[in-house]
């Protein structure tokens, strides 16, 4: 139970640290793999010049599409209309669902999905 909890003590960060730790983990993707689709998520910017952001462990890809969002009455991207997105995590199944969320929402152009590791998603950005 949560009742009680308050988050000035370390109860709620224990409780979560064992939820995460019970979860299962998900293997990185293949380095073949992952370096493919590296390439393909790269490859596919508009504009490839301009500035890259990364989001390690993207997940859902909800932090990154949701920086990418255009200005409106909802509110402002907060990161620069000129730049492009680069959302990777190790289950493939996620950053599929990203893709086809920045394909609605019209952003695919500039917001890139990819499974792969940390370590390969900061290699492939360097040497880009």
């Amino acid at each position: 139970s949560l009742r009680g909890l308050s988050f000035g003590s370390p109860r709620p960060l224990r409780w979560l640290w064992r939820r995460a730790a019970a979860l299962p983990k998900e293997a990185p993707p293949r380095d073949a793999d992952a370096d493919a689709a590296l390439a393909l998520a790269l490859g596919g910017f508009d504009d490839p010049r301009l500035p890259l952001v990364l989001d390690l462990g993207c997940g859902f890809g909800t932090s990154l599409l949701s920086l990418s969002r255009p200005a409106g009455p909802v509110g402002a991207g907060l990161v620069p209309p000129r730049c492009n997105l680069l959302g990777c995590d190790s289950s493939a199944l996620k950053t599929a669902f990203a893709t086809g969320t920045a394909s609605r929402w019209g952003t695919a152009a500039t917001a890139r999905f990819a499974s792969a590791s940390a370590e390969r998603c900061l290699a492939a950005a360097a040497s880009s």
